[in-house]
């Protein structure tokens, strides 16, 4: 092989050998962080890979491509709630059109919720020109614009889900404008759209996530604290 060529192999590999060290590293930054902040709540860790719970496949953050597991999972259980609190890995394309996507999520189910089958999440671009052309099934709240501007709320029944998010609940999400919820009857997940939350936010998206929880429960009344 020509010399400038066994150099750029060289120069590859050692970038690809940087990159794998990167992910090892962070890999197992990530995995205290969780073990810490399952501790500090006085919860269940549990390391490595794991497969997806069959009872979430129905939502839709889990139906788009392949490789579906839950990584760095933190779990509880009263008798009545069972909380989860992972990052969700799943692959899509194919060869140099191949991505991973990861995201951080809280999944709850409890006997408190009685949801209808929804969808919250930012809305994009596609979602307003598509609402433009009259082809939208986005539902709007004229007493909360920034809510009804920033989210696409879609699911079954439209009584049903005006009479879910009630003020409080659009109140809570015009003050977290990242989210993607889905719910149906006992089982709610919040995640972050389309992103990993930082090992230092951690509490921050956990305590976002139960306040999502506390709003949409069946009761509508505060929790004193997360499950221990």
């Amino acid at each position: 092989m020509p010399e400038p060529l066994l150099i750029m192999a060289a120069i590859v590999s050692l970038a690809l050998a940087a990159v794998g060290l990167i992910w090892y590293f962070g890999n197992k930054l990530r995995a205290a962080a969780f073990r810490e902040f399952a501790q500090s709540l006085g919860i269940l860790y549990r390391e490595g890979k794991q497969q997806v719970p069959a009872e979430l496949e129905s939502f839709e953050l889990f139906s788009t491509g392949r490789g579906k597991t839950a990584r760095h999972v933190i779990e509880a259980d009263d008798g009545t709630t069972r909380l989860l609190m992972f990052d969700y890995q799943f692959t899509t394309g194919g060869g140099k059109s191949t991505h991973t996507h990861r995201q951080t999520l809280v999944a709850i189910e409890s006997r408190e919720l009685d949801l209808p089958r929804f969808l919250l999440r930012p809305e994009n671009v596609w979602d307003k020109l598509t609402g433009m052309l009259g082809f939208g099934r986005d539902i709007d709240f004229p007493t909360h614009p920034t809510f009804s501007r920033k989210y696409m709320l879609t699911g079954e029944g439209e009584h049903n889900l005006r009479r879910t998010f009630q003020p409080e609940v659009l109140d809570l999400f015009e003050a977290n404008l990242d989210l993607h919820v889905e719910g149906a009857g006992n089982r709610l997940i919040v995640a972050r759209a389309g992103r990993l939350v930082a090992r230092k936010r951690f509490k921050e998206f956990f305590e976002q996530a139960f306040a999502v929880f506390t709003e949409l429960s069946a009761k509508g009344e505060p929790h004193s604290a997360p499950l221990t």
